[in-house]
């Protein structure tokens, strides 16, 4: 885009459907507040194709030590076992 008399980066932006910062990636070094009349400014503004995220997850055991208890019970049948909490 050749900077007419009158152009502004926001106007020229706006013009464009563009955000003032895509035109100040395509042009490293501009300053928005001074463009001069004839100045090159480049619209191109790259856009990525594709975005990657990566997650990681991570387990673990940890042991923690406690007091185990053991109780009769008529509930189960003999050498099957149940947790209790408490």
């Amino acid at each position: 885009y050749i900077v007419k008399k009158g152009d502004t980066v926001t106007a020229i932006a706006a013009q464009f459907g563009l955000k003032i910062e895509d035109i100040q990636k395509a042009n490293p070094g501009l300053d928005v507040d001074r463009i001069s009349i004839g100045q090159e400014l480049s619209l191109t503004v790259p856009r990525y194709k594709i975005n990657v995220v990566t997650r990681e997850y991570e387990t673990g055991e940890e042991e923690i030590p406690f007091a185990v208890e053991y109780e009769d019970t008529n509930e189960l049948y003999k050498g099957d076992t149940k947790v209790k909490t408490g």
